[in-house]
């Protein structure tokens, strides 16, 4: 193989002198990636999707715990193990993607000074570990950091191999190349086969020896074939209704998918990587730049690092049928390797690393790119380790235990339209236990009878619009209403209602609905007025009950009452029958 990892290229492996070693420009990097995913695994608030995940944590049925989120095992079982030994918390549950997070930096900076990058690689590094991506998801309680950090792990172990032919990284290869697909399937999969079919053809083309390859591709091929395959043939037979079920359906989604891929992937790109234009003339340098290009072209894990990615974005939106499940920023994370080697190929230009051919202005002009991508990019860092992307139910469970009594029942709502989001509530029993008892009101009616009669006192507690999910699409609508019975204090994106009037029991819980639903638009509030049917109804009064559906059906206009018919006929919302 021609490039830096031969021997005959002196030019591109040439020291540069310094006063400083580039090792402390490696560790600098490091530290301060380190630090970033610190602070921003202990300061945001776990959102909806890592509650998920972590909720079963807690039980001794091993079914429970890795079927809960449709994810391979070996995460939430690593998950429940570090639960066991230390117990609940916010750095308890983050503990594994954060280690994995720093890990993957670290081994980004083995692999990158191991490929003779010098200060070029710490600067590409430094880059990465600034990133918002990086920094916003190393932390992240589900399965991203610990297959990306598996990823890089996977490059550099064959890369010692490849250099050294040492037996203790092809048995590290073979380990880290079984765990990949038992973390994450789309991306390890992809990155295994490109693997095995780009260095056979390194092979075939005699730029190595097929003594060196062999190993690498049959541990590649065979993981592949024994446990990514049938990982994935799991999985999908778990996904039911999510997953296109035969080839003519997905390729008759394939145009719409297609557009999906420039409509929501790439808008998600260019808002989390450093400045969109930037980033796209950072990725166009790197490829014209002859001395950039042959460097990144030359690293045999480029290709499959950047494949994995984007391959999973295209079978995703082939595959998914579902609407509710968009391309996420947390999936864009496994493209920040690409920037890293991106990145540092182009610094290698900007400090005369890559040849001494280099014209001058051509350095200056990659070092003013470069040091605006950094630069591009720290304010929406600086929103990631200090801003909060969800709502914080540890502390409104805290709110609700030190505030409230423990002998009340708290209503629940997020104010939203028809064919929204309804967040239920996710602090129970996690932070709170069973008391105060707090009922979602989106699903009061089919619970009526978790209303005491009397005797308990009714608070109300308003989330502001879908910002408790990972799928909160819409900005937050704070809601701080004046409400005739009750006072209302707010709190990070919750509003707490307590009642001044003595209201308890069912009878309190029907007035609140009724207060509440006159309040709210008829839309917004909908979810109130059912959970209302569903208390009069318990009354006897079904006629009542019938007359505020006829109304609510009126008020919101054809297209809502329409959604709010749809969902009716899935969930029993209406206290009589499924079709309301």
């Amino acid at each position: 193989m021609t490039g830096v990892l031969t021997r005959d290229a002196p030019a591109l492996r040439r020291t540069v002198h310094t006063a400083v070693p580039d090792a402390w420009g490696y560790l600098s990097a490091v530290v301060i990636g380190s630090i970033l995913i610190v602070i921003t695994g202990l300061h945001q608030p776990l959102n909806q999707n890592e509650i998920q995940q972590i909720r079963p944590y807690g039980s001794l049925d091993v079914h429970a715990i890795v079927s809960a989120t449709r994810q391979p095992p070996l995460d939430p079982l690593v998950g429940t193990l570090v639960q066991a030994v230390l117990g609940k918390g916010l750095w308890q549950q983050r503990l594994l993607p954060i280690l994995a997070g720093i890990g993957t930096l670290v081994f980004l900076a083995l692999l990158l000074r191991r490929l003779r990058t010098e200060w070029g690689g710490a600067i590409g590094l430094l880059i990465v570990a600034t990133s918002p991506l990086m920094v916003r998801f190393s932390p992240y309680d589900r399965p991203y950091a610990t297959p990306l950090f598996l990823m890089i792990l996977f490059c550099y172990a064959a890369q010692r191999w490849l250099d050294d032919r040492q037996r203790r990284w092809l048995a590290l290869l073979a380990v880290v190349a079984v765990a990949l697909p038992l973390t994450r399937v789309p991306e390890p999969s992809v990155l295994l086969a490109t693997t095995g079919l780009g260095l056979t053809v390194l092979a075939w083309r005699k730029r190595r020896t097929w003594a060196e390859i062999l190993p690498v591709v049959a541990i590649s091929w065979l993981a592949m074939l024994f446990v990514a395959y049938p990982m994935y043939r799991q999985l999908k037979s778990s996904a039911s209704g999510i997953a296109q079920t035969n080839l003519l359906d997905a390729i008759t989604s394939s145009p719409s998918g297609m557009k999906k891929l420039v409509t929501v992937v790439v808008p998600i790109l260019g808002e989390w990587f450093p400045l969109r234009p930037l980033t796209l003339l950072l990725l166009l340098t790197s490829l014209l730049i002859p001395a950039a290009r042959r460097r990144l072209l030359s690293w045999w894990f480029f290709l499959p690092l950047a494949l994995a990615p984007i391959a999973f974005a295209v079978l995703y939106y082939i595959e998914i049928r579902y609407s509710l499940l968009p391309y996420r920023p947390r999936h864009a994370y496994f493209f920040v390797p690409v920037l890293a080697l991106v990145a540092s190929a182009v610094a290698t230009v900007a400090i005369g690393e890559a040849g001494s051919r280099t014209p001058r202005r051509v350095q200056v002009f990659t070092a003013l790119l470069l040091g605006a991508v950094v630069l591009g990019q720290l304010p929406a860092t600086a929103k990631v380790v200090f801003g909060k992307e969800a709502a914080d139910f540890a502390l409104a469970s805290h709110v609700l235990t030190s505030e409230v009594p423990c002998n009340a029942t708290v209503l629940y709502n997020n104010p939203t339209e028809p064919g929204q989001w309804q967040q239920s509530f996710l602090g129970s029993p996690r932070w709170m236990g069973k008391h105060p008892r707090v009922v979602s009101v989106h699903s009061t009616t089919p619970h009526v009878g978790r209303i005491p009669d009397r005797g308990q006192p009714i608070y109300i507690l308003l989330l502001d619009s879908q910002c408790g999910s990972a799928v909160c699409d819409l900005p937050a609508k704070p809601w701080a209403v004046h409400i005739d019975g009750w006072t209302v204090e707010r709190f990070d994106r919750f509003a707490l209602y307590r009642p001044t009037d003595g209201q308890t029991g069912r009878r309190g819980a029907l007035q609140a609905a009724m207060e509440f639903r006159r309040a709210m638009s008829p839309s917004l509030g909908y979810s109130w007025t059912f959970a209302a049917m569903g208390l009069i109804a318990r009354q006897g009064d079904v006629g009542r009950a019938h007359q505020l559906l006829e109304r609510l059906y009126r008020q919101v206009g054809a297209d809502s009452a329409a959604e709010i018919a749809r969902k009716n006929a899935q969930h029993p919302l209406s206290p009589w029958n499924k079709s309301g």
